[in-house]
């Protein structure tokens, strides 16, 4: 079976190697090419096609990154969390040690992964964990500098209060497993 790897080779602790997955996925039956998810030519792979499988190695946000630009939907995606909270993996029961889902792969269960688009006044954005707007969107894009936890999440508080007293409300349609919420 032919399969696509995206790796993010410093995700969570960074411990597989590009060697150490491919050499697991051969033996799992899989003709493998590798492509680092720091590096944007996966894109082009993956819009490329001639593939059977794509395996997603990372955290939720090499996920997301890669889920994004899947043209084919009907090709399965697998995911090995190799991140730290692994958000979207826990989501779908998807746990144990990569190697040995790697191992299991040929026959583990499909299930259905949605990915979201969000348009709004900064054009049309693909998402797949979750879509934000408004103060807390800003906050988190603004950031707060590197510092200890407590103080990151007392300068995050502050910031919050500071932009949501200035924002204004907006009209906001969702349209939702084909339900349009206002």
């Amino acid at each position: 079976m032919r399969a696509l790897l995206v790796h993010n080779p410093s995700a969570g602790s960074g411990r597989h190697t590009r060697e150490e997955l491919l050499n697991h996925l051969e033996r799992a039956g899989f003709l493998t090419r590798y492509f680092s998810s720091k590096d944007d030519d996966y894109k082009e792979a993956l819009a490329g096609g001639n593939v059977e499988l794509i395996v997603i190695v990372g955290g939720d946000g090499t996920v997301g990154k890669v889920a994004r630009h899947v043209p084919d939907r009907t090709v399965p995606v697998a995911i090995l969390p190799g991140g730290t909270a692994n958000n979207v993996a826990r989501s779908l029961a998807i746990e144990g040690d990569i190697l040995g889902l790697i191992a299991k792969l040929q026959e583990s269960p499909r299930k259905r992964l949605d990915v979201g688009c969000a348009t709004g006044p900064w054009g049309s954005w693909k998402f797949l964990e979750s879509v934000g707007w408004g103060a807390l969107a800003k906050v988190v894009d603004i950031g707060v500098p590197e510092n200890s936890r407590e103080v990151q999440i007392a300068q995050g508080r502050e910031l919050f209060a500071e932009i949501l007293e200035a924002a204004t409300p907006s009209h906001v349609c969702l349209d939702a497993d084909g339900r349009r919420i206002e």
